[in-house]
């Protein structure tokens, strides 16, 4: 699989499987499921251009066109958090997500 395509559905998985706003604990403050979602992302394709002669030959890279990739994000079973002034959110298990009660802790 291309080098960039891969980055691409790493950095997406990653951001799906990590918590947003920075904090992974505290009191849940609310519940929200959010079921699997796909969209399409653009992502450029660099070629090389060069001109010049002997000393004053130069190359640089430019975006030759654009290729679509289908990102899917898996379903979330997401807990939003608050720990002092941080707020937050992080994606947990089915499993948990049903035995978590609002205003307990996570």
């Amino acid at each position: 699989m291309n080098r960039r395509i891969t980055a691409a559905l790493t950095a997406a998985a990653t951001a799906v499987l990590t918590a947003c706003g920075g904090i992974t604990h505290g009191t849940i403050t609310s519940k929200e499921y959010r079921p699997q979602s796909q969209y399409i992302q653009m992502e450029p394709i660099y070629g090389s251009r060069c001109s010049g002669y002997g000393k004053r030959y130069s190359c640089h890279s430019t975006i030759t066109s654009w290729f679509p990739v289908t990102i899917t994000d898996p379903d979330c079973w997401e807990l939003h958090l608050r720990s002092g002034k941080h707020t937050g959110s992080v994606c947990v298990s089915q499993q948990d997500y049903e035995a978590a009660r609002i205003g307990g802790t996570w």
